[in-house]
Formats: C-alpha cells, sequence, structure tokens
C-alpha cells in the first residue's frame, strides 16, 4: 500500500477504490480516506444490498472529508449503510447528490454509475441517461 500512495503522491491522477461497505475493514477504509490527504479526488464505487453507488471522496479546504454519493435508485436502506460506515464509523461527512433516476426494474446499477463517473471526470453533466445507458450497453456487448 505504501508504494501505491508514493505513486499518488507524484502523480495527479484520481484514485479508485471499490468498497463492498459492509464487509470492509476500519482500517481498509482509513486507507482510502488517507489517499485524498493527498489532494487526490477519490473515487469509490460503493457496492451494498446487491447496487452499486457512484461516490467521490474529497478534502475541503477547511480538511474536512466530504464524502458525496450519487444513488440511481435511491432507498433508505443503502443511505442507512452508507451512514453507518462513513459518518458514523468514519466520522466523514455524507451528502447525497440529486440526479437523475435509473428506470424501474433495472438491473443495470452498474453501468448507471460507470456513467455517473464518466460525467464527473469529463465535466460533462449527462442531459440523458437512458441514451448513454444505451450507447454504454453497446460499447460492452
Amino acid at each position: 500500500m505504501n508504494a501505491l500512495l508514493n505513486l499518488f503522491k507524484k502523480k495527479s491522477i484520481v484514485t479508485v477504490a471499490c468498497v463492498s461497505i459492509l464487509e470492509e475493514t476500519p482500517e481498509y477504509l482509513q486507507k482510502i480516506v488517507h489517499l485524498a490527504d493527498y489532494g487526490k479526488v477519490v473515487f469509490i464505487p460503493i457496492y451494498t444490498r446487491s447496487h452499486w453507488v457512484a461516490s467521490v471522496l474529497r478534502i475541503r479546504s477547511d480538511g474536512t472529508p466530504t464524502l458525496v454519493y450519487y444513488d440511481l435508485a435511491p432507498s433508505h436502506q443503502v443511505r442507512r449503510d452508507i451512514d453507518l460506515v462513513f459518518l458514523k464509523k468514519l466520522n466523514i461527512e455524507v451528502k447525497e447528490q440529486s440526479i437523475q433516476r435509473q428506470e424501474r426494474d433495472s438491473v443495470d446499477c452498474g453501468l448507471y454509475m460507470f456513467a455517473v463517473y464518466e460525467g464527473i471526470f469529463f465535466r460533462s453533466p449527462i442531459k440523458d441517461l437512458k441514451s448513454k445507458i444505451r450507447r454504454l450497453r453497446d460499447f460492452l456487448s
């Protein structure tokens, strides 16, 4: 992990960590938070309750870590899981960002999450999420 941290210190890159939040140890999660201490934006795909949620961790100018998450099919249980791990265990401010909803009964939450990250990375808001998902499906098949 130290070699990885040294690489992130030197490079101006976005870091990515994948978290099955109810199964990860607090020590592992703290290492992810530590990556943001180097001024990086950390993309954290969160997996909980058979559902993918996009989240971004940043350290504000006052030193406060903040996790913003984008849940395309919001539920109280997922919010409770995110609050339990990030707010209560790690003392990180948690904010839900409103975003277009994914289609009902869709199993494409991973594709929707990827589309959210693409929009954040390229700083281009997605205007038509459904057509974006169709293009991603075509690209991946």
